[in-house]
């Protein structure tokens, strides 16, 4: 019977990785996530490409991690009210997540929403006091 179960477990599991987009942020060793969210410059085309199939993604499984990843691509192609509103339905998902209400705590501050930036900045703070990613980005800019 156990063996029935983990051979059942294993293909559910091969099943589901099949279908799941290369693009996903809660994939592990994900080359496109680490590329959106290393803060190195990325080229505007595969840029645009991204937010393109990110956009599709969305509107069929809209969840925390591809709302920030939405979120990073658009502060890196340098819009940062389109950034605010990816972090802001991302953290409608999963609030508890103190790195991207640092991240989106930056987005507010782009956009000139000082006092928006500041609360999300000390929630960022009681939400992950110790992330060292968390730490980066609620630096002052």
């Amino acid at each position: 019977m156990r063996g029935i179960i983990a051979v059942v477990a294993v293909a559910l599991l091969v099943l589901g990785g099949l279908r799941l987009p290369a693009d996903l942020m809660d994939i592990p060793g994900n080359q496109i996530a680490e590329k959106l969210t290393s803060g190195n410059p990325v080229s505007p085309r595969w840029l645009s490409r991204v937010l393109n199939s990110r956009a599709s993604s969305l509107q069929s499984h809209p969840t925390a991690d591809r709302w920030f990843a939405t979120g990073h691509a658009f502060m890196q192609a340098g819009d940062p009210a389109k950034s605010a509103a990816a972090f802001a339905n991302g953290l409608h998902h999963a609030p508890a997540r103190g790195i991207a209400w640092a991240a989106y705590a930056n987005s507010l501050e782009a956009i000139g929403d000082v006092s928006g930036a500041s609360a999300a900045r000390e929630y960022s703070v009681e939400r992950a006091p110790y992330d060292p990613r968390a730490l980066r980005l609620r630096r002052p800019r």
